[in-house]
């Protein structure tokens, strides 16, 4: 399966766009389904780098991969302090930007992009699952 192992700094990120693509191509997978993995994860690794630890000591973040005939299955590990994405909160996105409070609207996305999310704690580490189905027909 294949797996990337990132530092928490945002810099990072660039290497998590290049292991996606490289996914893409391995795969054959649409540019779409590239672009919404690469969203989905961005935000996520983003919010685990920017508000997960309370030190700067260095820590890593996990992804594993597993494309399957029909979706693709990544799990994301980190160490960082317990959160729940699925337990947050969004804001109702009817709002002005103006009336909105600052944060969330990161998570909104992932869970419209997302076809299934489930989060478990093990072992004092956060396992985000996050399921995105393959339309081989958008290619």
């Amino acid at each position: 399966m294949p797996q990337i192992i990132l530092n928490n700094n945002l810099i990072e990120l660039e290497k998590l766009t290049l292991f996606l693509q490289n996914l893409g191509t391995r795969f054959n997978l649409s540019q779409k389904i590239i672009f919404e993995l690469n969203l989905i994860l961005d935000e996520l690794v983003t919010n685990v780098i920017t508000h997960g630890f309370t030190t700067t000591e260095k820590h890593e973040i996990k992804i594993i991969v597993n494309v399957l005939d029909n979706k693709i299955v990544i799990e994301m590990i980190d160490d960082a302090e317990a959160f729940n994405p699925l337990n947050f909160n969004i804001q109702s996105t009817n709002k002005s930007v103006s009336e909105r409070k600052i944060g969330g609207l990161g998570i909104f996305i992932v869970k419209q992009k997302a076809d299934e999310l489930s989060y478990k704690r093990l072992k004092n580490k956060n396992h985000l699952y996050i399921v995105k189905y393959i339309n081989k027909e958008s290619k």
